[in-house]
């Protein structure tokens, strides 16, 4: 969340590599409202805040934010001990030089998961968005805390989807790498798979992950 200084798309193909779904949010507004109303999975928040200064948005998220009950990583383009003091003192768990290599980053953040979830969560590599998280070696879907029983097509449209969270998955792309049909294929395979998969991952949520592209795909957003 922020302003990341220019490193926006070197991070966030660093993080989609490692295999996590990521969410963008551009205001201090917008996250405020969001992290009120859900847990995410890690909060990564840059010092380079719009209309708030970091300090105060950690104070306001204190507020009755159960966000706070994950991990957050403070990311900044400058080291300040004093601010670095105070971030922790306000409920962060890390500061990391955002000018540094990605692949610090995701080393810090996959070492913070492993503490703060456990040994288990660690290991495990996980794809992750809003409150969705799939394991990946076991194979298990949460929305929240609800575990959700997918088939085996269920879970693999999902995954390819969360790898590309923010992009429009078109039917044709979702046909030849989901199914491996050729996309000159008249089936409408893809639509009714992704009917059963918002009825299990959406239905019942206020907030809706997937959602239609008229006339072209999908995109989980």
């Amino acid at each position: 969340m922020g302003n990341l200084n220019g490193a926006d798309q070197v991070l966030s193909e660093a993080l989609i590599d490692a295999g996590f779904g990521i969410e963008k949010i551009e205001s201090t507004e917008e996250g405020l409202q969001i992290v009120r109303n859900q847990v995410p999975y890690l909060l990564l928040i840059s010092t380079l805040l719009k209309n708030m200064g970091l300090l105060e948005f950690l104070k306001a998220m204190k507020d009755g934010s159960p966000a706070m009950k994950c991990p957050v990583i403070v990311l900044s383009p400058e080291s300040s001990t004093q601010e670095l003091v105070q971030a922790f003192q306000e409920g962060a768990h890390d500061y990391v030089d955002m000018k540094g290599p990605p692949v610090e980053l995701v080393a810090r953040i996959h070492k913070l998961l492993e503490l703060f979830y456990g040994a288990r969560a660690g290991a495990e590599m996980l794809l992750s968005f809003a409150d969705v998280q799939v394991q990946l070696k076991s194979r298990k879907v949460y929305r929240g805390e609800q575990l959700i029983k997918l088939t085996p097509k269920e879970y693999d449209l999902l995954c390819f989807m969360l790898r590309r969270v923010n992009q429009v998955c078109s039917r044709e792309e979702l046909l030849q790498e989901v199914w491996g049909y050729d996309f000159r294929v008249d089936t409408n395979v893809v639509d009714v798979y992704i009917r059963h998969l918002r009825s299990k991952i959406d239905r019942g949520h206020s907030r809706k992950i997937i959602h239609t592209v008229r006339g072209t795909g999908y995109i989980i957003h």
